[in-house]
């Protein structure tokens, strides 16, 4: 297993306290465990911490205040940075995703598809400046 064992992040930087995002790798159940503002991110039917076997950060240009409500879009369609976390390491590699009903796909730093682990899967977007911490 590998020394990725926490990776951090905020949309945000004002919002930090709120919505800063945290995974924790757990190296005996080869997952990652999932915390927002600093508390457990727990599933609201089962009341059990969010979990994943792999994190993909696919990083994308946002554009924030779209509406009323302050809802922001991302550039998901062409290509970008990523990081990819699994089995406690990390992938520094692309996303590319051709037209909007294509699926977005991952490649590590030489241009090889990423293969992922069986299991849950979350792919978290953030804009190009973001600092990933991990």
């Amino acid at each position: 297993r590998g020394s990725a064992t926490s990776i951090s992040f905020s949309h945000w930087d004002s919002m930090k306290e709120r919505y800063g995002v945290q995974w924790t790798y757990d190296k005996t159940g080869n997952l990652y465990k999932r915390s927002t503002g600093g508390q457990p991110h727990l599933d609201l039917e089962t009341k059990q911490q969010l979990t994943a076997k792999t994190i993909a950060i696919e990083f994308a240009k946002e554009t924030s205040g779209i509406d009323e409500h302050a809802h922001v879009i991302y550039a998901d369609l062409g290509e970008g940075k990523a990081l990819i976390f699994q089995d406690g390491n990390v992938v520094a590699g692309t996303w590319k995703k051709p037209k909007r009903t294509s699926r977005t796909v991952f490649f590590d730093a030489k241009g090889k598809e990423m293969q992922f682990n069986p299991g849950q899967i979350w792919i978290e977007i953030v804009d190009t400046s973001v600092k990933v911490t991990y």
